[in-house]
């Protein structure tokens, strides 16, 4: 099966649990899912998600908004889960942008 099949897969199930079991936070949820599909499951890394779900390290501003939302926090770690595989990489300057 190829990637984009599986998630399509993920998220038709998904549309059907979501609804009836909450995950321990968006950002778990989001890099988990991503995890499965990859087939690269960790418990220690999902687990290091926790956290960062409802908002970067609980940020909330004085207006009530929580950001970064914890779903981009997942999808960002599932990011750096894709382009370094199971290798640890060395961070290359032109990847990241400079203010």
């Amino acid at each position: 099966m190829d990637i984009d099949a599986k998630f399509e897969k993920a998220i038709d199930e998904l549309k059907d649990t979501l609804p009836k079991e909450m995950p321990a936070g968006c950002a778990e949820a989001t890099l988990g899912n991503i995890l499965k599909i990859l087939g690269t499951e960790d418990q220690t890394i999902n687990n290091l998600m926790v956290p960062l779900s409802g908002g970067l390290g609980g940020y909330k501003s004085q207006k009530g908004w929580f950001e970064p939302c914890g779903a981009v926090v997942g999808g960002c770690a599932a990011v750096g889960v894709i382009l370094g595989g199971k290798e640890k990489k060395a961070m290359d300057p032109n990847t990241v942008m400079l203010a």
